[in-house]
């Protein structure tokens, strides 16, 4: 069986790379690549799996989980 872990919702890269930024306080070097595989627009996955078997909803933000897991990292590498 194959369960599906995400919000459900979809995200452009664009607001992950701003909250990655905003999060750690870096300004992330961004490199624009042209591509020679055609590219996929939109990926939103479906958790209704997840959901029916574990009765549990999304209920953390994107920025709150990546904020969570930020200083998950810092604190397990001892960086502040």
């Amino acid at each position: 069986t194959t369960l599906n872990v995400g919000s459900g919702k979809g995200t452009s890269l664009q607001t992950v790379i701003d909250l990655c930024e905003k999060i750690t306080g870096k300004t992330l070097r961004i490199e624009h690549m042209l591509s020679q595989v055609p590219m996929v627009q939109d990926i939103v996955l479906d958790v209704s799996k997840l959901e029916g078997i574990t009765g549990i909803h999304s209920s953390i933000s994107m920025e709150k989980g990546m904020r969570m897991e930020d200083e998950r990292i810092r604190r397990e590498l001892g960086i502040r």
